[in-house]
């Protein structure tokens, strides 16, 4: 096989990874026609440019229902020093840290990967504004790590992001290299169409660098993947095995919904002499005309209707919803719908039910812990090296934070205020301990209301 040339950008690997990123999001937005065109069966388009095709949602369904386990109930970081737990607070305050962390989860979901990233500057649009360490997501779109495979989980030697834009008409590909302690640019002349680079510029008469120092000795790209299955660097979509099952639920809902208009205009059947030779009515017609006495009940006016018979198109729609829920570990309680009628009788009652719901959105869990860990401490190194104040407070020693995730269910608070009474007279948990769990807050802050309350 021969190698791509080393001008050729993206490669062809790359471009697999792309267009499957594309596919997704089509899924993700219910534009399912245009992405079943792409990677449907052959002649999919020519079986449906007929029809009105429905789509039913799913694909959407399911990561909006992750993303509300993972980041809808309040998650509470804390850490050791109260100079760097002000400094963090304000930290993430100032980024609105949650919100893209929620935002993250809807791209994890779909593509299988997010991507962010730390640097140095000021959150206004503004050279002269105050400098601070700016937390921001970035689309895995432009991702292209050297990964090491040599390393059992292929952990990049180093990260590369790469994006093209536009200037005085020409293209170009900007390509960013992160190392540890050092950032690199790189700014090259490209054939978009061709896909090829044609020269290196001079990344100064774009207003960078070639070279900038970060102060701090590890990457400021942080990716984190939906869920792997040790094959490989790159995690898993959550609509993975699951397109058939879309297609095949669009396709029904789609064939039936046909039907049922096709036959909802009904043709009048009339008996003879109510139509002249043209095709018109007789005016003598249109308010009464004889009937065949012999045999009356066949020369009355009457529509033409089809005796539908869609029990077993129901019953298949009914069957692929059970087996999308079923698949794809989201149970109907998250959506209200339980097959044994009522509602959970108590929060322990619902996570009964939601038990595999839970355990995927654990799973998930597991790779944002290991990167939100990461990218705060490394944002206390940077807030440390470049002595960048945030509400009034600095950076002492960076600590890697411990975060109460909570269990990702909405809580049921009378159920858990009986809880925690019980277990104080038990004394198996300080009031404090039970504030900071039933109100979500730091441990510091609930013993600060402990002494209110005395």
């Amino acid at each position: 096989m021969q190698d791509e040339s080393p001008l050729v950008f993206p490669k062809k690997a790359d471009k697999e990874r792309l267009n499957n990123y594309e596919y997704l999001d089509k899924l993700y937005f219910g534009q399912h026609f245009e992405a079943f065109a792409i990677k449907g069966e052959k002649e999919f388009t020519q079986r449906y440019n007929k029809l009105r095709y429905v789509v039913a949602n799913f694909a959407g369904l399911m990561s909006r229902v992750m993303a509300d386990m993972l980041f809808g109930e309040k998650i509470v970081f804390d850490v050791q020093d109260k100079n760097n737990q002000t400094w963090m607070d304000g930290f993430m305050e100032d980024n609105e840290f949650i919100a893209q962390l929620y935002e993250s989860e809807l791209g994890n979901s779909r593509r299988g990967d997010t991507l962010f990233k730390l640097r140095v500057g000021p959150l206004e649009n503004d050279p002269t504004a105050k400098s601070t360490v700016i937390f921001e997501e970035v689309t895995p779109a432009i991702y292209f790590p050297v990964l090491d495979v040599n390393n059992g989980r292929y952990k990049p030697k180093e990260d590369v992001l790469a994006w093209t834009f536009d200037q005085n008409g020409k293209c170009y590909l900007h390509k960013e290299t992160h190392r540890p302690g050092y950032i690199f640019h790189e700014i090259f002349a490209y054939d978009k169409n061709a896909g090829k680079i044609i020269s290196q510029e001079d990344v100064t008469t774009f207003g960078f660098k070639p070279v900038e120092e970060t102060k701090v000795n590890r990457s400021l790209i942080f990716h984190v993947p939906n869920v792997r299955d040790g094959s490989g660097f790159w995690g898993t979509s959550d609509y993975k095995d699951l397109e058939p099952l879309f297609f095949a639920l669009n396709n029904r809902i789609t064939k039936t919904d046909n039907i049922l208009d096709k036959h909802s205009d009904p043709i009048l059947a009339v008996p003879s002499g109510v139509l002249d030779e043209d095709g018109k009515v007789n005016k003598s017609a249109l308010n009464m005309f004889e009937v065949d006495n012999e045999n009356p009940g066949f020369n009355k006016p009457e529509y033409i209707v089809w005796n539908a018979n869609l029990d077993s198109a129901f019953k298949e729609i009914d069957r692929l919803v059970d087996m999308l829920f079923m698949f794809s570990e989201i149970s109907p309680s998250t959506m209200g719908m339980s097959k044994d009628g009522g509602q959970a009788e108590s929060g322990r009652a619902l996570k009964f039910k939601l038990l595999r719901t839970i355990a995927k959105r654990n799973r998930k869990k597991i790779y944002y812990d290991i990167a939100l860990k990461k990218i705060i401490e490394t944002a206390m190194e940077l807030g440390k090296a470049w002595n960048i104040e945030i509400d009034g407070a600095k950076v002492t020693t960076p600590e890697k934070p411990s975060i109460d995730w909570g269990d990702g269910v909405i809580n049921d608070e009378t159920e858990a205020t009986e809880n925690s009474n019980k277990r104080i007279e038990a004394g198996t948990l300080s009031r404090a301990d039970a504030i900071a769990r039933l109100d979500g807050i730091s441990p510091d802050d609930a013993k600060k209301k402990v002494t209110e309350i005395d």
